[in-house]
């Protein structure tokens, strides 16, 4: 908002005032200098609403003015509703992990499936590991390195000729080879 009254400042300043007089001078004393002192106090009205928005917002980030932040009041109810939701929550595995242990049918059932679990998920594993280990026998990361090497150095070797000797780059090159 203040941005906004410096800039209708501005505005009005500069349509009230005469822009013909300067036309009419006949000497460097007959000059106005009205717009160059304008630029002058722009430049100090926009340094001092800077200045005042960041003491505003100093006072405000140090709880020194208007908002001064969450109460310590409400930071411990809301940790205590927090505290409270993981408790109800601990209580309710709890609760059903002790039925499901309690009847015989629904432990075994539980077992069962873990063990099938697991024995999928090593299977996965290593399946995953296998497909890993045929795809880097299959791929030559030596040979892309050396490739994509001659590819960067013949680009390199092209810049350079178009727009004469470039040994800092040349220079880097070389040391990253050997």
């Amino acid at each position: 908002m203040a941005g906004l009254g410096v800039a209708l400042g501005e505005f009005v300043l500069l349509y009230s005032h005469d822009l013909l007089q300067n036309t009419q001078a006949t000497s460097a004393q007959d000059i106005n200098w009205y717009h160059w002192r304008l630029l002058t106090y722009r430049g100090l009205a926009i340094a001092t609403v800077d200045c005042m928005l960041g003491v505003v917002i100093y006072m405000a980030a140090t709880g020194r003015y208007g908002f001064s932040g969450v109460s310590d009041l409400e930071k411990i109810e809301a940790l205590s509703k927090s505290l409270d939701v993981g408790v109800s929550h601990v209580r309710t595995s709890l609760f059903v992990k002790s039925t499901t242990t309690r009847n015989e049918s629904n432990l075994n059932e539980i077992s069962e499936f873990w063990r099938t679990e697991a024995v999928n998920r090593r299977n996965i594993a290593s399946q995953v590991e296998d497909t890993k280990n045929q795809v880097l026998e299959r791929v030559n990361l030596n040979s892309i390195n050396d490739e994509a090497f001659k590819f960067t150095s013949s680009l390199i070797d092209a810049i350079a000729a178009t727009k004469g000797p470039v040994s800092n780059i040349r220079n880097s090159t070389e040391l990253s080879t050997s």
